[in-house]
């Protein structure tokens, strides 16, 4: 027979096991090492202006206030993200005045 007492343990169970799913779905995934690509200053190759002036902020607290100051880097200094690439410009033919494709013919 089916008594309150096992419905109530068989409810408990239920709730016990969807909280430790919850639980363990909600669980942060390994974000892994920070960028390599980083300049001395801390801030990333993106802040830097073509690899120039660093457009990072910077915060500090003084006086018990949080101000905010613009990064002091002039100049990035990390590794290369990627090598400068340079290809040649392509000269593709003109079209035909009489409405033919000459790449089709």
């Amino acid at each position: 027979m089916i008594t309150t007492l096992g419905l109530l343990v068989g409810a408990g169970l239920v709730v016990l096991a969807g909280f430790t799913g919850w639980r363990l779905g909600r669980r942060r995934p390994d974000i892994g090492p920070a960028s390599a690509v980083m300049c001395s200053c801390g801030h990333g190759f993106g802040t830097h202006d073509n690899g120039r002036q660093c457009h990072g902020r910077d915060t500090r607290r003084r006086n018990g206030l949080h101000e905010v100051d613009p990064c002091p880097c002039r100049r990035y200094d990390g590794p290369e993200p990627l090598p400068p690439v340079w290809s040649p410009l392509l000269d593709f033919p003109a079209p035909a005045d009489d409405g033919t494709n000459r790449l089709n013919s």
